[in-house]
């Protein structure tokens, strides 16, 4: 028996590593080559395993598409449009051009610039409409590592760089999360603690930022006066807690959004479903039946019913929340103000 397992562990450990050697070959290359071509249907080609979303000024729908390094634009009447790289500069896509190096996340200004972070070139990236760049913060020889960020109500951006939370301000970057050696602690100044496992940024209102800390199972929120705080997750891995206080819930949260009034939404990639915080901090499941399905299963009816696959991403604008539900045919929906759900672009 153990020279079967023998014989048997050999061609898998080689295959293992010849496997990470071609990942580590095309992590380090020097070029960014889709892996196909970018496609306004948001297809299960180009958007990938890690795609992005996020809400213009007037309600259309910006998702990148990560292995095909390009920005979609989805308008109000649903149409699909290219926004940033996939091709070449046109009078109806200025920024078509703009060649993308991994691009993981995106956002979108009040007059329609895109900001991008390129974690492999070490920026956030700013495309203007008209096609212009600028890097807003970081570049190869910056000594930054980018690995998240989000913009935030008042129109600055929040950037993580390593084991801190940058603000963007127009006198510069200002540290307003980490770098200090403390525990995270209720009431803790936040440039105190030291921050460990941030894998996402999110923005509430009134100048609150959430941290995510997916693979240590919570989320924790900083205030206007720069104090931080556990706010949902109890550190343990699970999907328990509901109806009950969110700091007390068993979570693994991948991404956030929070509405106008300040009620929290996070997605459970792996649980399939949406839950949400309320203003009183009580946690309950929002969309989602917890169970793996694919297509636009309960559009039409309460998000609650609705079947997701991976949901991922969120953003919250004018009332209603989205969500990025990636899978073989990765698509956008919609829970609007009275709860109902619908497939708004994508799932083709």
């Amino acid at each position: 028996m153990r020279r079967w397992a023998l014989h048997l562990s050999v061609p898998l450990l080689a295959a293992a590593l010849a496997f990470a050697a071609i990942v580590h070959a095309q992590g380090h290359a020097n070029d960014n080559p889709p892996r196909a071509e970018c496609s306004p249907t948001i297809t299960g080609d180009n958007l990938g395993y890690a795609g992005s979303l996020a809400i213009g000024p007037t309600g259309d729908i910006f998702v990148l598409e990560t292995a095909a390094a390009c920005v979609i634009r989805v308008d109000v009447a649903g149409v699909g449009h290219m926004a940033v790289g996939g091709g070449r500069r046109s009078d109806a896509c200025p920024a078509c051009g703009v060649q993308l190096r991994r691009p993981n996340e995106v956002e979108v200004g009040q007059d329609g610039t895109v900001f991008l972070l390129e974690p492999w070139n070490y920026r956030v990236l700013a495309v203007a409409p008209d096609g212009a760049t600028r890097t807003v913060i970081g570049g190869p020889n910056s000594g930054s590592y980018l690995t998240a960020f989000t913009r935030g109500r008042d129109g600055r951006l929040y950037v993580l760089d390593s084991d801190r939370v940058l603000r963007l301000d127009p006198t510069g970057p200002v540290v307003v999360a980490g770098g200090g050696g403390g525990d995270v602690g209720s009431g803790s100044p936040a440039t105190s603690v030291r921050l460990s496992d941030v894998t996402g940024l999110a923005a509430g209102p009134g100048g609150v930022l959430y941290l995510i800390q997916e693979r240590r199972y919570r989320v924790l929120r900083v205030d206007p006066a720069g104090t931080i705080s556990v706010f949902a997750g109890s550190g343990v891995e699970g999907d328990t807690g509901d109806g009950g206080p969110a700091v007390k819930a068993n979570i693994v949260p991948k991404g956030l959004a929070a509405d106008d009034a300040g009620n929290v939404y996070i997605s459970v990639r792996f649980g399939h479903k949406i839950r949400r915080v309320d203003t009183a901090g009580n946690i309950t499941t929002f969309a989602g039946r917890g169970v793996m399905a694919f297509g636009d299963i309960g559009d039409g009816g309460p998000a609650a019913q609705a079947g997701f696959v991976f949901p991922t991403d969120l953003a919250f604008h004018d009332g209603s929340l989205y969500i990025l539900d990636e899978s073989t045919r990765p698509r956008v929906r919609k829970v609007d103000k009275a709860g109902i759900i619908t497939t708004v672009a994508g799932g083709r």
